[in-house]
This record gives C-alpha cells, structure tokens and sequence, in this order.
C-alpha cells in the first residue's frame, strides 16, 4: 500500500493521474465524516465498503473472474481497516486504482458526495475545485508582543518559519523607551467631598 499523500495535491500528481489510460481503472470520492460521533461509529469505513460492493458490481460487469476482482480490490478493502488514515480524517477521501499503478489514495480538504466510476481512465472532475483560484496570501499578525507571518491558501494555512528579517516585537521597532510614551487621558470631571 503507498503512503497517504495529503493535501496540497500537486498539480503534476494530477496531471499524471488524468493521464493515465488503462481497463477498469477504478475512482471512488466520498466524504469521511470527521465528527467524534460519525468517527466513533465508523461512518467512513462503512461508506468505504459501500463503495467497494458498487466497483465490483460495476466490475462484474466487464466479466472478470470473480478471483481476479477480489484480488484486484484488495487494495482498497485493506484501506478500510488502516487505523492511521480513520485516526485522523480529511474532509474527503480519493482513490484511484488500476492495473498498472497499483492504488493512489488522497486525504482532502474538501467533502466529495460518494461517488464511485470504473472506466478505462480516473474521473478527475471531483478535483478540478482543488486547483481554481487557490492563490498565496501573506497574513501579518501584529501586537506589542509579537510578529508572527503568515502564508495561507483556498486549503492551507501555516506560518512562515524564516522570518529572521523582521522584528520580533514593537520593542524592536521602536525602542526601549516606547512604553514611556504612551498617551495619559484623564477625565474632565473632578471629585467633589461632602
């Protein structure tokens, strides 16, 4: 089985998966139910199976030997017993299997409706929101304390590590003595004793 590759799906990862051409390549979207509860109940995993009964319906259709579909969707039922991938879900999940390459799974930042297609290429439509507008932005977190910045996307948000040009704290921006300077407001009425 390969190593789950998570979010950010590159863009040549899925040029090479539209590329491919082969018999009975199957692709499976479904969301994996984050919630403590749906996780506690194993939606996901049962979802899973759900789609795996459809792509061999699907596959039965071809007329393979019923040994041969067994073999060549194991892959994806051992999918459904891989604690790491349950233990921590995305919002959706994306498989792709084939003869040749064997399986690529895809824990994703977007939920999918279930779907399940076995054609001679993978459905990538599913996927085409991953890459629509999904521009860099910078986010400069300021207070008296700190300088934090930050690089986010449609489907990241993280902190820029190096920033070892910019200062840490208004202190450094502006020296020692700008606590000294800050404004005095009193009130305008005065206490009055009886």
């Amino acid at each position: 089985m390969k190593d789950v590759i998570e979010q950010p799906l590159s863009r040549s990862t899925f040029e090479a998966l539209s590329k491919r051409q082969g018999a009975h390549a199957v692709s499976i979207y479904m969301p994996m139910y984050k919630g403590g509860k749906e996780q506690n109940e194993g939606l996901g995993q049962a979802k899973l199976k759900a789609c795996i009964k459809e792509a061999y319906k699907y596959l039965e259709a071809y007329q393979l030997p019923e040994k041969e579909l067994k073999e060549y969707l194991k892959p994806i039922e051992e999918l459904v017993f891989n604690r790491e991938v349950w233990r921590n879900p995305a919002e959706g999940l994306a498989i792709f299997l084939d003869k040749e390459h064997g399986m690529n799974f895809f824990l994703l930042p977007i939920s999918f409706e279930p779907e399940v297609y076995v054609a001679s290429h993978f459905y990538m439509q599913p996927l085409f929101e991953l890459f629509s507008d999904d521009e860099v932005y910078y986010y400069l977190a300021l207070s008296q304390d700190y300088v934090r910045l930050y690089e986010g996307s449609n489907y990241s948000f993280k902190e820029v590590a190096d920033i070892h040009m910019m200062p840490t704290s208004l202190e450094d921006v502006v020296g020692v003595d700008f606590k000294e300077k800050r404004l005095q407001v009193r009130s305008g009425h005065s206490a009055h004793k009886v």
